[in-house]
């Protein structure tokens, strides 16, 4: 798992097991990252792709919010100082008694990724997914690149690209109902097309 190439490779030997027919993905962050890196590789093996604030995917985040990405990281820093840096990455105040947010500040305390980081999508790259794909983007505090990374996306052959008004990174906790509405309706008619 060295490289977002490995974990394409091994998504396709899980896959391949268990949906040999083709399977939807979904991702969200780094995990739409992930998800847009097993597309390009088995791109006649995904229905559908759904990325919702990926990073690195199709812009770079802004700086302000890649230095309080970093600063949340860094090993033997004190709570207070990281869960500050993770409410100012994930836009929202951090809440000790969310479940979720606990589960983030425990990750990024005790979890160290030695993944090389990923460029956007280049061109042609951004062509070679031809499946249909929907990508959700926060309106404030994106890391996935905000406009921009929604102007790359609508280059996507079957994108829907969607700006979500009053939004962070944080994206599919805020919004989750709508969102669940739209990614039920867009995944039958991803079927539908099939």
């Amino acid at each position: 798992m060295e490289s977002f190439e490995n974990q394409a490779l091994w998504m396709e030997q899980v896959l391949a097991e268990l949906t040999p027919s083709g399977a939807h993905l979904a991702g969200h962050s780094f995990g739409g990252a992930t998800a847009a890196a097993y597309a390009r590789r088995f791109p006649g093996r995904v229905v559908s792709l759904t990325l919702l604030e990926p990073v690195f995917t199709f812009a770079y985040p802004p700086a302000r919010l890649l230095g309080w990405t970093v600063l949340s990281s860094l090993p033997g820093l004190p709570d207070r100082v990281r869960n500050y840096a993770l409410g100012k990455v994930g836009g929202v105040e951090y809440d000790p008694n969310d479940h979720m947010a606990k589960m983030i500040a425990a990750g990024s305390k005790h979890f160290s990724a030695s993944l090389p980081q990923p460029a956007p999508l280049n061109d042609v790259e951004l062509q070679g997914l031809i499946m249909p794909t929907y990508v959700a983007i926060a309106d404030r505090d994106s890391l996935a690149g905000g406009d921009a990374a929604a102007d790359r996306a609508r280059l996507l052959p079957q994108g829907t690209v969607e700006v979500w008004s009053d939004t962070t990174h944080s994206l599919p906790m805020q919004a989750k109902d709508k969102l669940d509405a739209r990614l039920k309706a867009f995944w039958a008619a991803s079927e539908a097309r099939g």
